[in-house]
């Protein structure tokens, strides 16, 4: 096929005569599914070429593209030649035109053609059935007749060149066998001026289909297509009514954005297919917790939000977030697996927006900013009740701002670091209270941010986890942590400790991650240690378990980290593939003042013992929070009264020097005048007598 340029194309319609531009008008303007357009129109047919882009037919003479036959029809872009027999006579009548019987027939549009004094010449089987008359009963009859009396001068008028050259569309009822009105749609070409044709060519369509595919056109723009509930555009062209509303009488209205918490799980562990049905489930639960006039949308992904019109006291808007907030919670059967997930939300009220009398006249671009502002807001407070963590419902405050725009610059930066290799890792010795040695390392990791220094986890961590950069960021910590362990193991046994954050446990490729960190580095898998948050590993369900054994299976052991501040069920030790538990600093940090706390710790240790279980107590700082731990038999130790976390080098250097002497902390974990338990009593009888 022979190519044009649009160049070519502009000049070839500007050369066109004018029977040919009144074609192209034709032909573009016509909202009918066929026009037809005869050889008597001449170079019209290029004009056809060109719009279909067929520029291999332009320049052709009209009278070898056609060989004498009788029409070409456009039918959705394509150019159709129909070369009807020769002489035929068909039951569309004698009057009709020979040279449309044939193309009529065959297409399923409604067509007729009409004589200058508006008599039927032909008609498609197509008007057959949208009238019921039989083809040869129209043909050679007026037109006008089929028409319903209050709609013919409007018919008239066009039939009549009312419209000129231009087609013109109209719609009226046409009368069927039976003289029931049928609401139709007609366009129609006054051809009058062409030699040949010299009448009206009319095409016809059922307006109540047509009216039934706009309404639906309509619904899918305004609905979202999974959940059917409302989608992004019509929730905010409702709120800014709902906002010119108040701006009149002084309403309030409430906005209330919230995001899944744990779909992203489901999505990777059970497909999309389940996911789906899951935020269809999700979208029927919210449309019943809310009240019929409010508004339910699905703004993309698994986020959604509420529009609550006119909510009254701000207390009902609490109440409608916890009755969602609660009905979200209960578990979702999809594809005959068992789910849950929860729920942030974010709630803003029309009464954080600032528009004085002058908005009264902003029109609709100012409407259009206010609700941008107003879902914004409610967006950054849903952020703020995910990233606070204490309470999935959060009301807007204007100084939640800074805090969004700090975590954007935090999240930017992070991008950056991933890319750039910034992290570090650091490491804190956990001692063996028997003897002083140092058995362990734990890979703590810090930020080496340019212009701010060393950020510690919590400064960086939790945005990371958000973003998923925690996958790229922990890659390279492993391997930078397995390969100071491997080297430090060829001078002595000691072990490396890394925490596993709760979204690497839910990472697919996990265990291939640390897989290829081994391989690459060489240490041996009995080495590493993977310390994990108790809370985290019971929530993940099934397949976080599977990941763990897997990892267990290639001799690596397990840590429960801050042990005693989640679930600490006795039963799921039994069933967790766990090798040590690590006591939380909280329980340690009271040890001295604090002889209950003390029996708690005793208890810890003794079912650890019972189950055969390494105990480590955490954050110890101070001489007697190290005594009293050893006293109650904790099997080893870390904290800042042992050592700091160090850099790669510092922490090489302290275990030679600790290999050298047997036992760095010997002296520092021996006993000292008066047992752990007699300073106990010793404090908590001196607090009795204060008191």
């Amino acid at each position: 096929m022979a190519t044009m340029s649009q160049a070519e194309a502009a000049r070839a319609e500007a050369a066109l005569p004018e029977a040919g531009l009144r074609a192209r008008t034709a032909v573009r303007r016509a909202r009918a599914d066929v026009v037809w357009l005869l050889p008597g129109l001449g170079a019209a047919v290029a004009v056809v070429a060109l719009l279909a882009a067929r520029t291999d037919l332009v320049g052709e003479p009209v009278t070898a593209l056609l060989g004498g036959a009788a029409a070409v029809a456009v039918v959705a872009g394509a150019v159709r030649v129909i070369r009807p027999p020769a002489a035929r006579r068909a039951a569309t009548g004698a009057a009709s035109d020979p040279r449309l019987v044939d193309a009529i027939e065959r297409d399923a549009a409604a067509v007729v053609t009409v004589d200058r004094d508006g008599v039927v010449r032909a008609a498609s089987p197509a008007f057959a059935t949208l009238t019921e008359h039989r083809v040869r009963d129209a043909v050679g009859r007026p037109f006008l007749d089929r028409v319903e009396s209050t709609d013919r001068r409007r018919v008239a008028w066009a039939l009549g060149g009312g419209a000129g050259s231009e087609p013109v569309v109209v719609e009226f009822r046409m009368l069927r066998a039976d003289f029931t009105p049928v609401d139709v749609e007609a366009t129609i070409v006054d051809l009058t001026d062409d030699p040949v044709f010299d009448g009206f060519l009319l095409t016809i369509r059922d307006a109540a289909e047509r009216r039934l595919y706009e309404a639906e056109l309509r619904r899918q723009a305004f609905h979202d297509p999974l959940t059917g509930l409302s989608n992004r555009a019509a929730f905010f062209d409702r709120v800014e009514h709902a906002i010119e509303r108040c701006m009149h009488t002084g309403d309030q209205i409430a906005v209330l954005y919230m995001d899944l918490d744990g779909f992203k799980r489901i999505n990777d562990s059970l497909g999309h297919a389940v996911g789906d049905r899951v935020l269809s489930i999700v979208g029927e639960r919210l449309a019943w917790a809310v009240r019929g006039e409010d508004l339910v949308a699905r703004l993309g992904g698994d986020e959604f939000a509420v529009l609550l019109d006119d909510p009254g006291q701000s207390a009902s808007v609490g109440l409608v977030a916890e009755r969602i907030r609660s009905s979200i919670a209960t578990p979702i059967t999809a594809s005959g697996k068992q789910v849950r997930v929860g729920v942030s939300i974010g709630i803003a009220t029309s009464g954080t927006l600032d528009f004085p009398d002058a908005s009264l006249g902003r029109g609709p671009a100012g409407l259009a900013q206010l609700a941008d502002e107003l879902v914004r807001n409610a967006d950054v407070a849903m952020y703020e009740s995910k990233h606070d963590g204490r309470d999935p419902v959060a009301v807007y405050e204007p100084s939640m701002r800074l805090a969004t725009a700090l975590r954007l610059d935090t999240e930017t930066a992070l991008r950056e670091a991933v890319e750039e290799r910034q992290f570090v890792v650091h490491y804190q010795p956990i001692v063996d209270l028997s003897d002083g040695r140092i058995v362990a390392m734990e890979a703590l990791a810090r930020w080496s941010r340019p212009g701010v220094g060393l950020v510690a986890p919590s400064g960086f961590i939790p945005v990371a986890e958000q973003t998923g950069l925690v996958r790229a960021m922990g890659a390279q910590l492993l391997r930078a942590a397995c390969e100071a362990a491997s080297a430090w193991s060829r001078e002595q046994s000691v072990d490396l400790a890394v925490n596993l954050s709760p979204r690497q446990l839910q990472d697919p490729l996990l265990v291939g991650m640390v897989e290829l960190a081994l391989r690459d580095s060489g240490l041996d898998p009995s080495r590493l240690v993977f310390e994990l948050t108790e809370s985290h590993i019971l929530d993940d369900g099934v397949e976080t378990l599977d990941r763990l054994n897997r990892l267990r299976a290639m001799g690596i052991r397990l840590a429960i980290d801050d042990f005693g501040t989640g679930y600490s069920s006795l039963s799921y030790l039994e069933h967790l593939p766990v090798d040590i538990l690590k006591i939380d600093r909280a329980f340690v940090v009271d040890l001295p003042t604090a002889p209950k706390r003390a029996a708690l710790v005793r208890a810890i240790i003794a079912m650890s013992g019972a189950l055969g279980l390494t105990t480590i107590a955490e954050g110890v700082e101070t001489t007697e929070q190290l005594r009293i731990v050893r006293a109650l038999g904790c099997d080893q130790a870390q904290g800042f009264h042992l050592a700091e976390p160090l850099a790669a080098l510092e922490g090489a250097i302290l275990l030679t020097r600790d290999a050298a002497c047997g036992g760095l902390f010997r002296e520092t974990v021996a006993s000292q005048p008066g047992t752990p338990l007699e300073q106990t009593q010793q404090a908590a009888g001196r607090r009795t007598r204060r008191a």
